[in-house]
């Protein structure tokens, strides 16, 4: 019995949540995603691409130049045209380039918002898959705690049996009841493991690296700071959202486009010039004095004649359509992050609630499992009593594990809503 006693004394004092602090690295993770993710990286060159554009929009058309041959050079009054070279030089009307520049500058902006959307989009994922991994990693160590509880159950049943004269149906029936409580111990154990493996690969393809490149996880995390008012969020998100930032920069690009297609409604104006190529004329009938086989230089201009306004009416048309339907969009984006944010600040306030209710009963049931396990050993509480409370001990601390990391997820989602992620590298 001395043995039996010396047993529960130690399982007793390694009942206790051990939490060791660790400096989380999921800046460091989210600096590298921001480098390294493939979507990011495409979203960025895409901006890059834009800024290129707006050197080439609002260029002149390209000048035309015509050379045309005689196969025989053609008789003149002043001699035998051989060739004719006409160089001609558009001009669109007064404020379509600078017009075309700006509406480049526009979408300019709004491929830098989708780049914005693209980068905050991929930080979510890496939050979210952070966050799961710390419950993952928790659930681990809880169930193989857990596991180590029932080994020393198991121990102390079986030191039971040794001390009582035979082998007892009871004794031994407590024993076997231990065991499967241990199979099924077991099994939980390989589940997470095998979870905690497919997530770290999905961790790492986030940051487009090997799957099964070690990632350090740390064993507890805080519950982040973050704001709750919902008016102080709305503004933020308006000042600062990507999506809304996409349609208000293509709004002014829209109007940029309207001005641009209501000048081009107008005439362009061309200047060129033709250089004719003479050859000398011979023959008895050439008259004297005049420019026998001289050049000719004649300066050109042209004029468009846009007299079919139907399709300068339907243009302007269409961007006013366009407008309203950018104004009806952005409208409906912030509805939506204002539902976003109250159904994000509902659950982080639910989740909050929760880790303090479970940490509480957690609390509760580890001190009632400490009491039922003395009491298990002078045979006042049944085993069944005691497996009972140490499972219920067990889902308390799953539990508050997932809710930790339920609240940290949907403070990075209000993070998101807002544009509010910052990286400390």
């Amino acid at each position: 019995m001395r043995v039996f006693r010396i047993n529960i004394l130690i399982l007793l004092l390694t009942l206790g949540v051990a939490v060791s602090g660790q400096e989380d690295s999921l800046s460091v993770y989210l600096a590298t995603a921001a480098k390294n993710n493939p979507e990011v990286r495409a979203a960025f060159a895409g901006y890059q691409a834009s800024l290129r554009r707006v050197n080439a929009a609002g260029a002149l058309p390209d000048p035309q130049l015509e050379i045309g041959f005689f196969l025989q050079p053609m008789d003149i009054i002043d001699g035998r045209q051989i060739a004719d070279i006409t160089l001609m030089q558009m001009f669109p009307w007064f404020g379509v380039n600078k017009a075309a520049r700006t509406e480049a500058m526009h979408m300019s902006r709004m491929a830098f918002q989708q780049f914005r959307e693209a980068r905050n989009r991929i930080f979510l994922q890496v939050y979210t898959s952070w966050y799961r991994l710390f419950q993952l990693k928790r659930q681990l160590s809880f169930l193989q705690e857990s596991r180590d509880y029932l080994h020393q159950l198991e121990n102390l049943a079986l030191a039971g049996l040794r001390s009582d004269e035979g082998m007892s149906s009871p004794g031994m029936t407590d024993v076997l009841r231990i065991r499967i409580e241990l199979a099924e111990a077991e099994n939980s154990i390989e589940n997470t493991v095998s979870a905690l493996k497919a997530e770290t690969a999905r961790f790492n393809a986030l940051l487009n690296r090997p799957a099964d490149t070690r990632l350090f996880i740390p064993d507890s995390i805080k519950t982040m700071e973050i704001e709750t008012e919902l008016p102080l969020l709305l503004e933020k998100a308006k000042a600062n959202s990507p999506m809304l930032g996409m349609i208000s920069a293509e709004e002014d690009g829209i109007r940029a486009k309207a001005l641009m297609d209501k000048r081009m409604g107008y005439p362009m104006l061309g200047v060129g010039i033709q250089y004719s190529v003479i050859g000398k004329r011979t023959g008895v009938h050439v008259p004297v004095g005049h420019m026998n086989g001289d050049d000719m230089i004649m300066p050109m201009l042209s004029v468009t004649l846009p007299i079919y306004r139907n399709k300068y009416k339907a243009q302007q048309e269409a961007n006013a359509h366009l407008l309203e339907a950018r104004k009806e969009q952005y409208q409906a984006t912030i509805n939506n992050l204002e539902s976003e944010l109250y159904m994000a600040g509902h659950d982080l306030q639910e989740a909050a609630r929760m880790i303090r209710l479970l940490d509480k009963q957690e609390q509760l049931a580890l001190s009632a499992y400490r009491l039922m396990l003395t009491d298990y050993s002078s045979g006042a509480t049944q085993l069944g009593q005691l497996l009972e409370m140490q499972r219920e001990l067990l889902n308390f601390r799953l539990q508050k594990a997932q809710a930790t990391a339920e609240y940290n997820i949907n403070a990075a989602l209000i993070k998101n809503l807002i544009s509010d992620f910052e990286i400390n590298e």
